[in-house]
């Protein structure tokens, strides 16, 4: 059965045979969760939630064929878990010492659409907020970060970026305006910002991680809370205005905020 296991954190694995399903205990439902063409959408209906009430273990079975219906399948994986920790119903069954939580459909096949699929099962296993958070918070950062890298979207050369390579400026856009004494509302004066050490930047600030200048967006490239699917369904309004509105600060200092604002989700 190993082989056929894909781990997620901590005790909990994604299985991606239909083989290891099989001899389960009569109080697990297997909920199909079928998003190819002929897809079978989840809908919390009377009828399904009694039969969920009925067991006492859920495991979910995933096909997800493409990207049309990535969104869909976020949704559905929260409202069940969400289903389940109100009826006190098991989210997975334990298997030789491991916690099975889903079956996914030809993975191996398909592993680029099933990430964000990954991500959703894992922050969705927390119990303690602020781990969640933290989880989310990381992920989407290191998402970001790839994102830049891979597709060298700014364009960097000898430090300098595309849109500034004729001009004195290194770094691209990580200056803003300081005051010595009044901070951001009293002048004009950009400096180099003051999280940026050797190259890189030591405070991990999602938001400056989310900024394109005008002449991306001009390409048609921008990352905001809508199109970066673990904020935009892990989040509400007023952390994805935190999200978008803390350039220049410490991951610290925004984990704070957005904890404050959680209302427990």
């Amino acid at each position: 059965m190993k082989g056929s296991l894909l781990k997620l954190r901590d005790n909990y694995y994604i299985s991606m045979d239909k083989a290891n399903l099989k001899n389960i205990s009569d109080d697990v439902i297997i909920l199909k969760l079928n998003y190819s063409n002929d897809k079978e959408k989840f809908c919390c209906n009377t009828k399904i939630l009694k039969k969920i009430k009925s067991k006492g273990a859920l495991l979910i079975s995933i096909n997800l064929e493409n990207n049309l219906m990535i969104e869909e399948a976020i949704k559905d994986i929260k409202k069940i878990k969400e289903i389940c920790k109100k009826n006190r119903i098991r989210f997975g069954i334990e298997m030789q010492d491991k916690i099975i939580v889903a079956n996914i459909e030809k993975y191996n096949e398909h592993e680029e659409i099933y990430i964000n699929i990954l991500h959703t099962l894992n922050a969705i296993l927390y119990e303690n907020i602020n781990d969640k958070y933290n989880y989310l918070y990381d992920e989407i950062c290191d998402y970001l970060d790839n994102e830049f890298i891979k597709y060298n979207i700014c364009g960097f050369k000898n430090d300098k970026c595309k849109v500034k390579k004729d001009s004195g400026v290194e770094m691209g856009c990580c200056y803003h305006c300081k005051n010595k004494y009044f901070g951001l509302l009293y002048t004009n004066k950009f400096q180099l910002c003051e999280y940026l050490k050797d190259k890189r930047c030591s405070a991990k600030c999602i938001t400056c991680k989310l900024y394109t200048c005008s002449e991306l967006q001009k390409q048609g490239i921008k990352y905001n809370t809508k199109n970066v699917l673990l904020i935009r369904y892990f989040f509400n309004p007023i952390q994805k205005f935190i999200i978008i509105s803390s350039h220049f600060t410490p991951k610290e200092r925004i984990m704070k905020k957005l904890l404050r604002y959680s209302f427990g989700r």
